[in-house]
């Protein structure tokens, strides 16, 4: 009721529109461009993807895409293949997943992991078994993001692993709040 009363987690009226503008204010305007492209043409979409050794959202789960799941599965894919998107996978070590969130900094201008700020970062899951490493740098991860200016969100792909983005606070309050369709808020995590 507070969500629907805020209006956190809306979904779009305009999905292709929410897409392009998403994809704008995340990676430029070439990739959202081409964004837009994709979800008029989605075959081009999944050829694209295709040729890259991946298929579409849709195409896995076998079905034919709402609007909002096309844009979606878009938006999701763009980011992941232009790098503005990390995967740490449910299993992966402190190493992985301090690995996979340092081009993501590099990417959004910031300041890289320092070698003393990663070997403490390290420390924190040292002990961590098999799963586990994620849960204890989640936290102090977003801190270190959030000391840079940024924040550090995800993406839902209703998956066994997670998704990161970096971006600015601003980017990340406005898309925490919208859908694509009424199923996930395009950017998540707790507020900043």
């Amino acid at each position: 009721m507070l969500a629907k009363l805020f209006g956190l987690g809306r979904p779009a009226s305009d999905p292709r529109a929410l897409l392009v503008e998403a994809l704008s204010d995340i990676a430029g305007e070439p990739l959202a461009q081409k964004a837009g492209e994709y979800f008029d043409f989605p075959e081009r979409f999944e050829q694209a993807c295709e040729a890259a050794g991946t298929e579409a959202l849709w195409v896995l789960e076998g079905k034919k895409p709402t609007p909002g799941a096309k844009a979606q599965g878009i938006f999701q894919q763009m980011l992941e293949d232009s790098g503005h998107a990390g995967f740490i996978d449910w299993a992966d070590d402190a190493e992985s997943i301090l690995d996979a969130i340092q081009p993501l900094l590099r990417n959004a201008g910031a300041e890289m992991f320092s070698p003393e700020e990663r070997s403490r970062l390290l420390s924190l899951a040292a002990d961590a078994r098999r799963g586990k490493a994620f849960g204890k740098l989640d936290e102090p991860l977003r801190q270190a993001v959030r000391a840079r200016g940024l924040v550090l969100s995800y993406l839902d792909r209703d998956a066994d692993a997670y998704y990161p983005v970096v971006v600015s606070l601003g980017t990340y309050e406005k898309w925490s709040r919208l859908c694509f369709d009424s199923k996930r808020t395009i950017l998540q995590g707790p507020p900043p």
